[in-house]
């Protein structure tokens, strides 16, 4: 007989393909090893890619040719691990170069800085209203002839001045007024990433946290071990706050990482 490797559907032993799943039939499922999809790769990137997963001990692996990437495949026995050292090389070799070349975009955190958000605002307040009331003193000083511009309607052109300078006072006024809630709106995400790093903490224990988790250093290095710390931390924050967005959840693994 033949099966399926994929649904495990029986076949007679003429048959070579599964007719739902469109790939090969092996004889023997326990001796067949179950590939599982890691990610599609740039031709041009597979190369030193695959030679790093081979250095870390991901040996079973599939290429899968498309149009114009690559399909890599790995043993499911290691694709926990394979994850890992993939996130390790996407760090190291991608980070500074293309944005496009990111494969996974599992650990974007998000930014809270407030005083660099008040700080743009502000700066906002100023440009804003200098150069508005810049052009309004020149719309006035234009329309009583004191600094005449020549070659324009000196009606039509007070008040293209007059438009344009109100538009830009107005910006500066309105963002002005939203500093406060802006300052509040930053402070209270601050607070509550601080609460969700807290309630981690009150459930698991921080000093701990390899020997509880069962985790074994020996040939990993400084990049692999960051990411297999931080799936397990992201796993566990987000099975306690289910409806927070990743780029929270992340934020909040980043900091209870630096306590480890």
């Amino acid at each position: 007989m033949q099966y399926c490797p994929k649904c495990k559907t029986e076949y007679e032993d003429h048959a070579t393909m599964c007719v739902d799943c469109e790939v090969a039939l092996v004889p023997n499922l326990e001796e067949h090893t179950f590939m599982k999809d890691l990610v599609r790769v740039k031709i041009n990137d597979s190369e030193n890619m695959i030679k790093y997963l081979e250095y870390s001990g991901i040996t079973k692996y599939e290429k899968v040719k498309e149009k114009d990437t690559y399909l890599l495949k790995v043993a499911q026995e290691d694709y926990e691990k394979a994850v890992t050292y993939l996130n390790v090389f996407i760090h190291e070799n991608m980070e500074e170069t293309d944005p496009e070349d990111y494969y996974l975009d599992e650990y974007t955190s998000e930014v809270v800085d407030t005083k660099a958000k008040v700080s743009d605002m502000k700066s906002t307040v100023l440009t804003f209203g200098f150069v508005g009331t810049g052009i309004l003193l020149l719309a006035f000083l234009n329309f009583f002839d004191i600094v005449p511009i020549p070659g324009f309607n000196k009606l039509m052109l007070t008040i293209v001045f007059g438009v344009l300078g109100v538009i830009f006072v107005g910006i500066a006024v309105k963002t002005q007024a939203g500093i406060g809630d802006a300052a509040e709106q930053v402070n209270s995400k601050e607070a509550e990433l601080d609460d969700m790093a807290t309630g981690y903490k009150f459930k698991y224990s921080m000093e701990n946290f390899y020997k509880e988790h069962k985790i074994k250093t020996d040939g990993l290095d400084e990049g692999a071990l960051y990411f297999l710390v931080f799936d397990l931390l992201k796993k566990e924050v987000k099975k306690m706050y289910p409806k927070a967005a990743d780029t929270i959840i992340n934020t909040v693994v980043e900091r209870l990482y630096e306590e480890i």
